[in-house]
Protein backbone atom coordinates (compact mmCIF):
# COMPACT_ATOMS: atom_id res chain seq x y z
CA UNK A 1 0.00 0.00 0.00
CA UNK A 2 2.66 2.31 1.03
CA UNK A 3 4.15 2.09 -2.43
CA UNK A 4 1.09 2.66 -4.02
CA UNK A 5 0.89 6.02 -2.44
CA UNK A 6 4.42 6.74 -2.91
CA UNK A 7 3.93 6.12 -7.03
CA UNK A 8 0.76 8.49 -6.84
CA UNK A 9 2.36 11.06 -5.35
CA UNK A 10 5.89 10.91 -7.84
CA UNK A 11 2.95 10.86 -10.82
CA UNK A 12 0.86 13.70 -9.35
CA UNK A 13 4.33 15.99 -8.39
CA UNK A 14 5.31 14.98 -12.30
CA UNK A 15 1.45 16.37 -13.53
CA UNK A 16 1.30 19.22 -11.06
CA UNK A 17 5.27 19.79 -12.55
CA UNK A 18 3.82 19.74 -16.28
CA UNK A 19 0.68 22.14 -15.84
CA UNK A 20 2.79 24.87 -13.79
CA UNK A 21 5.48 24.32 -16.93
CA UNK A 22 2.52 25.14 -18.89
CA UNK A 23 1.04 27.99 -17.18
CA UNK A 24 4.18 29.43 -17.09
CA UNK A 25 4.30 30.18 -20.93
CA UNK A 26 1.60 32.71 -20.14
CA UNK A 27 2.11 36.45 -19.73
CA UNK A 28 -0.16 38.07 -17.64
CA UNK A 29 -2.52 41.07 -19.08
CA UNK A 30 -5.35 42.97 -18.47
CA UNK A 31 -8.70 41.55 -20.31
CA UNK A 32 -11.53 43.85 -20.99
CA UNK A 33 -14.73 42.24 -21.24
CA UNK A 34 -17.64 43.59 -23.50
CA UNK A 35 -21.47 43.17 -24.06
CA UNK A 36 -22.89 42.71 -27.79
CA UNK A 37 -24.58 45.67 -27.06
CA UNK A 38 -21.39 47.97 -26.18
CA UNK A 39 -19.31 46.45 -29.57
CA UNK A 40 -22.08 47.06 -31.68
CA UNK A 41 -21.76 50.58 -30.15
CA UNK A 42 -17.77 50.46 -30.60
CA UNK A 43 -17.99 48.91 -33.96
CA UNK A 44 -19.94 52.13 -35.42
CA UNK A 45 -17.81 54.66 -33.38
CA UNK A 46 -15.08 53.66 -35.32
CA UNK A 47 -16.47 53.15 -38.65
CA UNK A 48 -16.13 49.51 -38.56
CA UNK A 49 -19.65 48.04 -38.28
CA UNK A 50 -20.93 48.05 -41.50
CA UNK A 51 -17.06 46.48 -42.46
CA UNK A 52 -18.01 43.58 -39.97
CA UNK A 53 -21.85 43.22 -41.51
CA UNK A 54 -21.10 43.14 -44.90
CA UNK A 55 -18.13 40.81 -44.73
CA UNK A 56 -15.50 43.25 -45.12
CA UNK A 57 -13.69 43.22 -41.57
CA UNK A 58 -11.00 40.23 -41.04
CA UNK A 59 -8.87 38.84 -38.84
CA UNK A 60 -5.12 40.35 -38.19
CA UNK A 61 -3.75 37.63 -37.71
CA UNK A 62 -5.17 34.57 -40.24
CA UNK A 63 -7.04 37.11 -42.51
CA UNK A 64 -10.56 35.10 -41.87
CA UNK A 65 -13.85 37.04 -42.46
CA UNK A 66 -15.17 37.84 -39.27
CA UNK A 67 -18.81 38.23 -38.35
CA UNK A 68 -20.62 38.77 -34.99
CA UNK A 69 -19.82 35.14 -34.53
CA UNK A 70 -16.34 34.25 -34.82
CA UNK A 71 -15.25 37.88 -34.16
CA UNK A 72 -13.52 36.85 -30.62
CA UNK A 73 -11.89 40.20 -29.74
CA UNK A 74 -9.25 43.13 -30.69
CA UNK A 75 -6.12 44.56 -29.55
CA UNK A 76 -5.06 48.26 -30.40
CA UNK A 77 -1.87 48.68 -32.13
CA UNK A 78 0.02 51.67 -32.97
CA UNK A 79 -3.60 53.63 -32.64
CA UNK A 80 -5.40 51.03 -34.98
CA UNK A 81 -7.48 48.45 -33.79
CA UNK A 82 -6.37 44.86 -35.06
CA UNK A 83 -9.52 42.54 -34.81
CA UNK A 84 -8.68 38.50 -34.55
CA UNK A 85 -11.10 35.35 -35.21
CA UNK A 86 -12.00 32.77 -32.21
CA UNK A 87 -9.32 30.17 -33.95
CA UNK A 88 -7.12 29.10 -31.07
CA UNK A 89 -4.21 30.28 -32.92
CA UNK A 90 -5.36 33.92 -33.38
CA UNK A 91 -6.31 33.82 -29.81
CA UNK A 92 -2.67 33.14 -28.55
CA UNK A 93 -1.74 36.27 -30.83
CA UNK A 94 -4.01 38.49 -28.85
CA UNK A 95 -1.63 38.48 -25.88
CA UNK A 96 1.51 38.75 -27.71
CA UNK A 97 3.32 41.64 -27.92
Amino acid sequence: MRSTILNLRVHLSAVWTRWLSFLGRFQKADVSLITDHDLTNLLKEIGQFNALVNGELRCAHCNTVLTFENLAGFVIKEGRYAFLCDAKICLGAMSSP
